[in-house]
């Protein structure tokens, strides 16, 4: 009632716990394509502080931080995974998850991968069928595109050993599975073929295959030379 304030005796108190760096587990690496990975970890432990973020770091060099590439999953209190799509092809990478609280950033363990290499396709060598005077049917396989992405495929073909693109070429599209019949050929005359597919890396050939056409049939009317529109057949 005077308006005079009295205090206790001071007494001393900690506080039972003190905020620690998080703890993050070791990152495991899938879906390892040419230019993209996907990152799987978790948290393992908040340190008694509140996680603000969680993700993975990843660089060309060992112990990546969060200062070169990231990714952030947020504010994440188990498990969190992403992709990284920005990749470079045929590279190693170094990548860790990493978990930050108010005590600070703390990194899980570090693992590398490396990501695919685009190689040309890889075919089976042509069968050729059903041959006559004037016509035959290829068949081949495109067996791989090696982590590319088929853009052209076909069967190139000549009257010289190893045909190439400048020769008569056939296109069939991009199906693994390829045929196609070629008319106006020569009678009793030998072909070398060739099926070609056609990726980011460039082109392949399969193994050479040669045929020879039946001799003309007697008491026919048809003219040896020719030019086939579609085949272009003036080319040798």
């Amino acid at each position: 009632s005077n308006d005079k304030v009295y205090y206790g005796n001071d007494i001393t108190f900690s506080t039972t716990h003190e905020i620690q760096l998080p703890r993050a587990d070791v990152t495991t690496v899938d879906n390892i394509g040419v230019t993209f990975a996907t990152f799987h970890s978790s948290v393992l432990g908040d340190g008694d502080g509140n996680i603000s973020d969680c993700g993975f770091c990843y660089s060309y060099a060992s112990n990546p931080t969060i200062n070169d590439s990231k990714i952030s999953c947020g504010k994440k209190t188990a498990s969190f995974m992403a992709t990284a799509k920005d990749l470079k092809e045929n590279t190693t990478y170094y990548v860790r998850s990493y978990v930050t609280n108010e005590a600070g950033t703390a990194y899980g363990e570090e693992v590398n991968f490396a990501t695919l290499e685009i190689l040309v396709p890889t075919l089976s060598p042509v069968t050729v069928k059903s041959v006559t005077h004037r016509s035959a049917s290829f068949v081949a396989q495109i067996l791989s595109a090696n982590n590319g992405t088929i853009s052209d495929a076909g069967f190139v073909y000549s009257t010289n050993h190893n045909p190439g693109l400048t020769n008569h070429r056939i296109s069939v599209g991009t199906n693994s599975d390829m045929s196609i019949r070629v008319n106006e050929l020569s009678p009793k005359t030998t072909y070398y073929v060739r099926a070609y597919a056609v990726n980011e890396k460039g082109v392949n050939f399969s193994e050479e295959t040669s045929f020879t056409t039946d001799d003309e049939p007697e008491g026919s009317n048809i003219e040896t030379g020719g030019y086939d529109e579609e085949h272009n057949w003036n080319k040798q």
